[in-house]
């Protein structure tokens, strides 16, 4: 990237979403045809966060269905069968996490990605720091994740009756973590609404599954900008950036044009 990037490119298509699927392809072994096939399929299936909130349209969700489907042929062990020994269900369960990658964990990286770069973008103190010393990136990634979370909401279903907040929520009753509003709670973090690294307190961020994407998302948020700043100089928006309306969990931006020239 540093040796030949255009004056001109698209953070969201040009890279943000390139950048897993060329790490998933990598580290999983598709190559050629296949490799472009699991980006189109991830592509497709990247849909399915958000539609665990907010339906997605027939053709869409048919397409996701059919992606996932895909992805799980895709990123198959060779030989991974009904066989129940030590080493299938290991296998099994590398096939599970691969799959969980390639649908959420995709998605989750390039937010992670789109949302680091457009914070050294539109702080130019903090691209100051980035180029000065490339480790502040963890810095900027960690309060990206507070500040803009990749993941807004994270539903869950109870396993058990428990009592939270002086509320009874019963077995199998369904529970939304507003993650978003939990990371500008003005009783945690000094003025919320601002982009300032290097807070004391953490960011919420859901468990669960999300502990298989997190660290994929945000290694690659965290070289992505290091990269960047050793390409220079610094991006710039040429043009506003175009939003799903159907993206509650995750606001996924379709497309957002950067300049460095």
């Amino acid at each position: 990237m540093a040796a030949g990037w255009p004056a001109d490119f698209d953070l969201v298509t040009d890279l943000a979403e390139a950048v897993p699927v060329h790490l998933l392809a990598a580290a999983l072994g598709p190559a050629g045809a296949d490799r472009r096939e699991l980006s189109r399929a991830c592509a497709a299936a990247g849909v399915v966060l958000d539609g665990l909130l907010c339906p997605q349209p027939l053709d869409t969700t048919r397409r996701a269905v059919a992606a996932v489907g895909r992805l799980r042929a895709l990123l198959a062990t060779p030989g991974t069968g009904s066989a129940t020994g030590p080493g299938e269900a290991a296998d099994a369960g590398r096939d599970e996490a691969a799959l969980l990658l390639a649908t959420a964990g995709v998605r989750t990286a390039a937010r992670l990605i789109t949302g680091a770069v457009l914070a050294v973008t539109d702080h130019p103190g903090e691209w100051a720091r980035l180029a000065d010393d490339p480790g502040h990136a963890a810095l900027v990634v960690a309060e990206v994740l507070r500040h803009d979370s990749p993941v807004q909401i994270h539903p869950a279903v109870a396993v058990a009756d428990a009592g939270f907040a002086g509320q009874l929520v019963r077995a199998g009753e369904r529970v939304v973590v507003l993650v978003a509003a939990a990371n500008r709670d003005p009783e945690v973090f000094d003025e919320p609404d601002r982009f300032v690294t290097g807070r004391p307190a953490e960011a919420l961020v859901p468990g669960l599954h999300h502990r298989v994407t997190w660290p994929f998302a945000r290694a690659q948020a965290e070289e992505v900008l290091r990269a960047l700043a050793a390409a220079g100089p610094r991006p710039r928006r040429s043009a506003g950036g175009l939003r799903s309306r159907r993206s509650p969990v995750t606001r996924h931006l379709l497309g957002c044009p950067l300049t460095t020239g």
